[in-house]
């Protein structure tokens, strides 16, 4: 979805642990996590970058319920964004990274 509409190459990956271990392996500008995953959820993603000191800016893109999740804190933390606010994330992305059309 997001490379239709925007400037930029992603990676997608199906779990929390996969993405943990891709990051381990690159460069990225921006991770874009949802809460609800198998094994991992974005809440114990955002604790292991922390804890292997993986840095990269994280944005949590869930359909969770905002008002129940863990308070997600800390360098790097950009903030929260439901999956039915299309257009909201697609303005964070552009303005982190300067990637619209």
């Amino acid at each position: 979805m997001l490379e239709q509409r925007i400037r930029a190459h992603t990676t997608s990956v199906l779990s929390g642990k996969l993405a943990i271990e891709v990051l381990r392996g690159g460069k990225f500008d921006v991770m874009i996590c949802d809460f609800e995953m198998p094994g991992m959820n974005g809440f114990d993603v955002f604790q292991a970058m922390r804890a292997e000191g993986l840095f990269c800016p994280f944005l949590l893109y869930t359909n969770a319920d905002l008002s129940a999740l863990p308070k997600f804190e800390g360098p790097g933390f950009l903030g929260m964004v439901r999956k039915m606010e299309v257009e909201n994330l697609l303005k964070h992305l552009d303005f982190l990274l300067g990637i619209s059309k």
